[in-house]
């Protein structure tokens, strides 16, 4: 019975050992999971496509800003004697129907479209932003939910073990080699890692339904992840992202509308202390039993207001240029914001990703020597089990760190994508791993 319980932790041992861990590759393609979902969120995030409908929105406002104002069609009854009310009595007497058109003074309906326009620029960039944002927080959940699955897949392997182990443990003490604290404490670590399983359980439910809402399906629709994911460093530098994030980031392009919308505003206030021209045209028909035979009237004229209120249009222009310098340190600090957003990401990628190779190549490695030292120990009675649980217990932990350090490297780079404006790949499915 010994024997066999022996040779079967030696298997065991043997298969986690063999373990795959995780390796540098040329290789960067996004998993297909990630893929669909990242192409869901993005044709069907009730959020995004309220960016996009208040896109189309403001692009529909552009011609109709600088198209002129409705003419204004008019009818009288005019100069009828109050004590007849006759047609026919005097020759002023006459029905008449006028037109009116208002025409703005020259350029301020082409400021009127160009400041739309500027919106309509602002709000595009304001959609394409949404998505970087978005594609971000699908891949952050993902590599959460990344990181949930290989924990949990450390702790299902923990409780095979641990349950082994107690076998071992207790035909040991049967026959008088072992100690009953022994059998005692594996019990106690397997409630421990019964509790841990129900925790991830739960944080699972949690991620994979914040996955599934940006994707905007079912929030209990399974999600599976790869087995294991392979990483590899970055190539680009941060000079070179930090210079691409203004052509590459929609928000750059979209501040800079703001800033020109302000000065369209600004050349529009001046303009309001030209007058507007109301151009008018009119015809009376006249009853033809007037002594004149009643011919008809025909007039026309021009009329345009008096722009006499200074302060209000001053107060206007003031208020234009106040707008434009806040356009200009909004842009100034959204510039900042970015730089610091890119640097922070990109450290955090390049401290993580040292990491992972610190512990793929090192630490993981050491702690599995050590397990397997103190596996060998105590099989031949040479060690303790307290010391064979210490080391079982390090390897879980250091494990469990590593595929949080691949899963954190990958936020970050998640992170870099989204504050750059440019595509990074550095994870793909591990496809015939290698020890």
């Amino acid at each position: 019975m010994i024997n066999n319980t022996f040779l079967k932790f030696f298997l065991l041992t043997a298969v986690l050992f063999c373990l795959p861990s995780l390796s540098v590759s040329a290789s960067a393609a996004e998993t297909a999971e990630l893929s669909a979902l990242i192409d869901a969120a993005l044709t069907q995030n009730p959020a995004l496509q309220a960016a996009k409908d208040q896109q189309l929105s403001a692009g529909y406002k552009v011609n109709p800003a600088g198209a002129l104002a409705d003419p204004i069609i008019s009818f009288a009854f005019s100069n009828y004697p109050v004590d007849t009310f006759q047609p026919d009595v005097t020759p002023m007497t006459g029905n008449e129907i006028k037109l009116a058109q208002k025409v703005p003074f020259p350029g301020k309906r082409k400021a009127k479209k160009e400041i739309a326009a500027q919106d309509s620029l602002w709000f595009e960039g304001v959609y394409q932003d949404a998505m970087l944002e978005l594609v971000r927080q699908v891949k952050a959940a993902y590599y959460k939910l990344y990181f949930i699955d290989r924990s949990l897949a450390t702790v299902a392997g923990n409780l095979s073990l641990l349950d082994d182990l107690s076998r071992l443990a207790e035909t040991r003490y049967r026959v008088g080699k072992g100690k009953q604290s022994d059998v005692l404490k594996i019990h106690l670590e397997r409630t421990k890692q019964r509790d841990r399983l129900i925790q991830l359980e739960q944080k699972r439910d949690t991620v994979q339904g914040n996955l599934n809402r940006l994707a905007n399906q079912s929030v209990d629709t399974e999600i599976q992840t790869p087995e294991q994911l392979q990483v590899e460093p970055l190539t680009l530098n941060l000079d070179d992202l930090q210079i691409s994030a203004d052509k590459n980031r929609p928000l750059f392009a979209a501040w800079q509308a703001r800033v020109e919308k302000a000065k369209k505003q600004k050349r529009l206030a001046g303009l309001d202390y030209k007058p507007d021209l109301t151009l008018w045209a009119g015809y009376r028909f006249r009853d033809d039993n007037l002594p004149d035979t009643g011919t008809d009237f025909a007039s026309a004229g021009i009329s345009f207001n008096l722009p006499v209120n200074r302060s209000r249009r001053a107060a206007a222009v003031s208020a234009s240029e106040a707008s434009l310098n806040q356009a200009y340190n909004q842009f100034a600090d959204f510039r900042n914001k970015v730089s610091f957003a890119i640097d922070d990401a990109f450290n955090a990628s390049s401290r993580n990703y040292q990491l992972v190779e610190l512990y793929r190549t090192g630490i993981v490695l050491q702690a599995r020597q050590v397990y397997a030292s103190a596996m060998s120990s105590y099989q031949v009675g040479q060690a303790e089990f307290p010391e064979l649980l210490s080391a079982l217990l390090a390897l879980d932990k250091y494990e469990t760190e590593l595929h949080r350090m691949v899963s954190e490297y990958l936020q970050a780079v998640a992170r870099l994508e989204a504050a750059s404006g440019t595509p990074i790949s550095v994870a793909s499915i591990k496809v015939n791993p290698e020890n």
